[in-house]
C-alpha cells in the first residue's frame, strides 16, 4: 500500500517542482525568519506574477515541443506600442487591442515559419527576438518610455488592491493559470497540443495536422508575453528594452523547473506557476540572506539541472519513453 501510494504521488507533473519549493521556503526561512512573513510572501507572489503569466505561455509552447525565444523582446515591445498608439490620439482601449493582436500577429509568424519552413523553433524566434528588440530600439531610441496616457487602462493589470499591498497582477497570474490548466487538461485542444508536441508524426497521421496547435501555442505566448509587458508598464509606469534581458530563458527555466520536458509533450500550467514562483522565491531569499547576487544564477543553474534529470526519469517510468 505504501509503495502505491508514493507511486501515486509520483504521477503528479509537479511533484518535483513542489519538493522543490518545500526545501527552499525551509532554508531560507531558517536563515531569515522574515522569509515567510506575511509581506515578504506578498513580494514573493507579485514579482513572479509578470514572469508568471509569460511562462504560461512559454510552457504551452514548450508542450507543443517547440521554443520561443521572442517573449523578451514582445514584453517590451507591446507596451511601447501601446503607448505611442495612445500619444497618438486613439482610445487606450483600441490601443491596447491593436498591441494584442501585434503579440498574436509575431507569434502566427514564429509558428508559421517555424512548422511550415522546417526551422529550429530555437532559430526563427531568436531571430525574431533580435528583431523585434531592433525595432524597439529604432522607435524609443533606447531612451525610457514613460506611461502618460491610458493609465485606466494599464490599471486593470497591476494596480493595487484596495488598501493591501498586494497588486491585480497577482490575480492576473492565478485567473490564467486556473484557466492555462483547464484548457491543458481536460480540453480536445490540450490533448491535440500535447500530442503535437510528444510525436507529431503519429498526431498528423491521426489527423490532428500538429502544425495547426503548435502555431495557436506560439499565437498564445506572443498574447501572454503581450499582458506581462502591460503588468510591467503598470507597476513602473515606464518601460525599457533593457527591462526584458533574459525573460525568455527565466521562462524556460520556470517551466523546466514545474515539470514541462524540453522535449514536449509533457507538462502542466500548475507546473509553470509553481516555477516561477521558486525562481522568484529564490531571487529573494538570496536578497534576504545577503548573498551575493550572482548566487541566484549559480542555484537557479542547479535547480535547472536537477529538474530537467527529474522530470525525464519519471516519465520514463511511469508514462514510458
Amino acid at each position: 500500500m505504501r509503495t502505491e501510494s508514493v507511486l501515486q504521488l509520483l504521477r503528479f507533473k509537479e511533484i518535483g517542482a513542489i519538493i522543490a519549493l518545500i526545501v527552499i521556503f525551509a532554508f531560507f526561512e531558517i536563515l531569515n525568519s522574515q522569509f515567510m512573513s506575511i509581506s515578504n510572501l506578498t513580494t514573493i507572489l507579485e514579482t513572479s506574477a509578470e514572469l508568471g503569466i509569460m511562462t504560461l505561455g512559454v510552457n504551452l509552447v514548450m508542450i507543443a515541443g517547440e521554443f520561443d525565444m521572442s517573449v523578451a523582446s514582445i514584453y517590451v515591445l507591446v507596451p511601447v506600442i501601446f503607448e505611442f498608439l495612445t500619444l497618438s490620439g486613439l482610445p487606450s482601449i483600441v490601443s491596447m487591442i491593436i498591441a494584442l493582436l501585434f503579440a498574436a500577429g509575431q507569434g502566427f509568424i514564429n509558428g508559421f515559419i517555424t512548422t511550415k519552413g522546417h526551422i529550429p523553433s530555437f532559430i526563427t524566434t531568436l531571430g525574431t527576438e533580435y528583431l523585434w528588440l531592433g525595432v524597439t530600439l529604432a522607435i524609443t531610441g533606447g531612451y525610457f518610455v514613460s506611461l502618460t496616457k491610458g493609465k485606466n487602462i494599464i490599471d486593470i493589470f497591476s494596480a493595487q488592491i484596495g488598501s493591501t499591498s498586494l497588486r491585480l497582477s497577482i490575480l492576473w497570474f492565478i485567473g490564467l493559470t486556473i484557466v492555462f490548466y483547464l484548457i491543458i487538461e481536460k480540453t480536445k485542444y490540450g490533448n491535440r497540443v500535447m500530442a503535437s508536441g510528444g510525436n507529431p508524426a503519429v498526431a498528423d497521421s491521426l489527423g490532428v495536422q500538429s502544425w495547426k496547435y503548435k502555431t495557436s501555442a506560439f499565437v498564445i505566448s506572443g498574447i501572454t508575453a503581450g499582458l506581462a509587458g502591460f503588468a510591467l508598464f503598470g507597476r513602473f509606469q515606464s518601460i525599457d528594452t533593457s527591462f526584458g534581458t533574459g525573460m525568455e530563458l527565466q521562462s524556460i527555466t520556470a517551466s523546466v523547473i514545474g515539470g514541462t520536458l524540453m522535449t514536449g509533450g509533457y507538462g502542466s500550467a500548475f507546473g509553470a506557476f509553481l516555477g516561477a514562483i521558486i525562481l522568484s522565491s529564490l531571487d529573494n531569499g538570496l536578497v534576504l540572506a545577503g548573498a551575493p547576487t550572482f548566487w541566484y544564477q549559480a542555484f537557479v543553474g542547479i535547480i535547472l539541472i536537477a529538474a530537467a534529470l527529474l522530470n525525464i526519469r519519471l516519465k520514463t517510468s511511469l508514462v514510458g519513453g
